[in-house]
């Protein structure tokens, strides 16, 4: 009987399974949207979390004081986020992550059940946690991760944010430095910053540990995030690709024969950050493991195949958000890479063609002297087609 029950449960999972499988079609591909039903946290007003903190008999006059100040002013700007139009819930690439999350978080219930999380459409490289229990993953990371158990690692991290009061305590922290203007106490704070984090890897480790994800993922992780800052890869740009026929040619001036160095270090200087560097991040992890004595596991559980499909969607979502964010030339090569990855695509095509079409119209409006935001030159093969290139395009 208990065959049979285990026979039963092993069919439904894997028709479970097969039924939940993503199936993009990457040759049309439409921009996510929301879907379904609205969640709670989009509806629940400020108010409710400032009463709650109001209420809050436990705590004393000061604490109160600033516990209602901070309801105020982080659910202001949390419900600010939601409602900006950049947050996706109910989408497969939000749904797959609470899968994971179901998965790496599994022997914390309470934890799991405490926690939404939803995909932000942001180019930064991110994750980051609420003191409501909403955490977000931006499309520009999930578009760097190399494997499901690396993301399972984040959504421990993260966890213990929320599990651990992070953001309140910082708050309460930063408050009390405000009050007594100490460069001392700036340096204090930083510190615990990075205590935090060091905290949150730690702990995050042990939920990871009881999941069945393989350690040796989180190494590569720090590495993606190390680089996170470089496009989601480094190819060289061919400086023939606009070349259609011999009647047109682009010169080859109007490419660098020489792009800045990639940069990134692990141990550097880390005394007036809030994160830790890598260096120290992975020698912790690295003693964790070695007293864990755990070094099997899987790097993909959910589903390899959904995994590639949701990294794919997101770079895809990227290159969109790239364009939104008046970056065209690293919309312009991420389209790029698309292709080299992927295939060519309608897809592509239309995000070259706008990428193209918006640096004309900055090139002849003197656009770029307003542009704002991170520095063009990051070092690597983007470079080869941007600076230079949007210098010599005609723009008249």
């Amino acid at each position: 009987m208990k065959r049979i029950s285990l026979l039963i449960q092993f069919v439904f999972v894997s028709a479970h399974a097969v039924l939940a499988q993503l199936n993009f079609d990457f040759q049309n591909y439409q921009p996510l949207k929301c879907s379904g039903e609205m969640p709670q946290d989009f509806k629940i007003e400020l108010e409710k979390y400032v009463q709650e903190a109001e209420n809050n008999s436990s705590l004393s006059k000061k604490d109160k004081a600033q516990h209602v100040k901070y309801a105020e002013i982080s659910n202001h700007n949390l419900n600010n986020l939601l409602y900006s139009g950049k947050v996706l819930y109910g989408d497969p690439l939000s749904q797959y992550i609470n899968k994971v999350a179901d998965i790496a978080l599994s022997n914390d219930k309470p934890l799991r059940q405490q926690l939404r999380f939803y995909v932000l459409k942001s180019a930064v490289p991110n994750a980051f946690a609420t003191q409501r229990g909403v955490i977000f993953i931006t499309i520009g990371l999930l578009a760097q991760l190399e494997s499901e158990a690396q993301l399972a690692f984040v959504i421990c991290h993260e966890a213990i944010h929320v599990k651990n009061n992070h953001n309140i305590e910082t708050y309460k922290r930063r408050q009390n430095i405000k009050l007594r203007n100490n460069n001392a106490l700036m340096d204090d704070m930083l510190d615990y910053s990075k205590d935090n984090e060091l905290e949150s890897d730690r702990e995050g480790f042990k939920l990871f540990v009881s999941s069945p994800y393989g350690t040796k993922e989180i190494n590569k992780l720090f590495d993606v995030l190390m680089y996170a800052y470089l496009p989601f890869d480094e190819i060289p740009f061919d400086p023939t690709y606009f070349n259609t026929n011999a009647m047109y040619k682009l010169p080859g001036k109007y490419f660098l024969s020489d792009v800045s160095q990639i940069t990134a270090e692990e141990d550097v200087a880390d005394s007036l950050s809030t994160h830790p560097n890598i260096k120290r991040r992975k020698h912790a992890i690295a003693r964790l493991i070695e007293e864990k004595g755990k070094t099997d596991g899987v790097s993909f559980y959910v589903s390899k195949s959904d995994f590639l499909q949701v990294l794919q969607a997101a770079r895809y979502e990227l290159a969109m958000v790239h364009l939104q964010e008046l970056d065209t030339e690293d919309a312009l090569y991420a389209a790029y890479l698309i292709e080299k990855h992927y295939g060519n695509s309608l897809f592509a095509d239309k995000i070259k063609s706008a990428a193209l079409y918006m640096m004309s119209v900055q090139k002849s409006s003197n656009f770029k002297q307003f542009k704002s935001g991170k520095p063009i030159k990051v070092g690597g093969k983007v470079n080869e087609t941007t600076e230079y290139y949007y210098d010599n395009i005609e723009g008249q």
